[in-house]
């Protein structure tokens, strides 16, 4: 049987005198005011270290309220860098995480909590997109995606749980993967139920997902023009490899191209970001504002620019819920 916690802050006094002795405490943790309002960070299991001592477990209300901290307190503090903010909560969530698993709580109350970590790391992305590989972590990024829908997918399976929520969260997953066809062909085969297959969310997704694998970008960012806020945010993650497919198919189709409609085709915000873009192919010369492919593209990472769509207005208030 799974140990209990029975810690019900959000950061138990042990670990808190701990650090404060050992000047650990986060900038994040110091209020304005002086006082400390410390979140449990993230350990890894090694020898020496219990993590399944109850009284540094937090219960699943304990657990709750944390999220909850994270995501309005934290998360809308506007004295600190956005990097320093993400970081700050990705951690204190993989800690959320982890005391979730360790006593394998599967309720109503991991529910929420799962989901609203799955909906701030889909629209972090789009905070982070512009960010440089030495402050921003993709790959890491995507992991703790991966983790996080994992377990919200074991939570609604054994919640026995099929409705609209499930089914918004089933898009995101196959937007955010559209990259990754083992990731959303085994779920989508095997585990997602037929009810949700037929919503709305998952036909739209799905219908992104077919143009990719047919390389038409065209149809691709027609279709991402009807995405509301939180897919939009889940289909970055996917910008650079649609960019890079268009680039190839251009190549392969033409020998010049206009700057102008290059642009329309890519949805750049500007000709200078095209332009920027465009120099980080040493295969295509531009002269008069006409593109000249001089023999087709090959795989290649790219840097995230803008991106030229009509993404709505949101606030994080009334993204998550609990």
């Amino acid at each position: 049987m799974a140990v209990q916690g029975t810690c019900q802050l959000m950061c138990s006094i042990a670990e808190l005198n701990e650090r404060k002795s050992q000047r650990m405490l986060h900038p994040l943790e110091i209020l304005s005011s002086g006082s400390i309002c410390a979140v449990k960070q993230y350990r890894r299991s090694a020898a020496g270290i219990n993590l399944c001592r109850a009284e540094e477990l937090r219960t699943d209300n304990a657990l709750l309220n944390t999220t909850k901290y994270l995501l309005t307190d934290i998360l809308n503090r506007n004295d600190k860098s956005w990097i320093l903010i993400y970081n700050f909560i990705q951690d204190r969530f993989k800690s959320v995480m982890q005391d979730l698993r360790i006593q394998q709580i599967i309720n109503e109350t991991s529910r929420i909590i799962v989901e609203n970590i799955v909906l701030f790391y889909i629209i972090s992305f789009k905070n982070c997109y512009y960010l440089s590989q030495k402050q921003f972590d993709c790959k890491l990024h995507l992991t703790a995606v991966s983790d996080s829908f994992k377990f919200l997918f074991e939570i609604y399976d054994e919640l026995n749980m099929i409705d609209e929520r499930r089914c918004f969260i089933e898009s995101l997953f196959i937007l955010t993967f559209i990259e990754a066809p083992e990731m959303w062909i085994q779920r989508f085969y095997h585990k997602i139920p037929r009810k949700i297959r037929k919503s709305r969310e998952i036909k739209l997704s799905l219908k992104i997902l077919y143009y990719y694998e047919r390389r038409n970008f065209i149809k691709i960012f027609e279709l991402w023009q009807e995405l509301s806020y939180l897919p939009y945010c889940a289909m970055l993650n996917s910008l650079p490899s649609v960019r890079l497919m268009a680039m190839k198919v251009i190549s392969i189709s033409f020998n010049c191209v206009s700057l102008n409609v290059f642009k329309l085709w890519l949805h750049f915000n500007s000709i200078q970001d095209t332009i920027d873009y465009i120099n980080q192919f040493d295969n295509i010369a531009i002269k008069d504002d006409i593109l000249y492919f001089k023999y087709e593209i090959y795989d290649m990472n790219c840097k995230n620019l803008s991106v030229d769509l009509n993404l709505p207005n949101c606030y994080y208030n009334k993204i998550f819920i609990f």
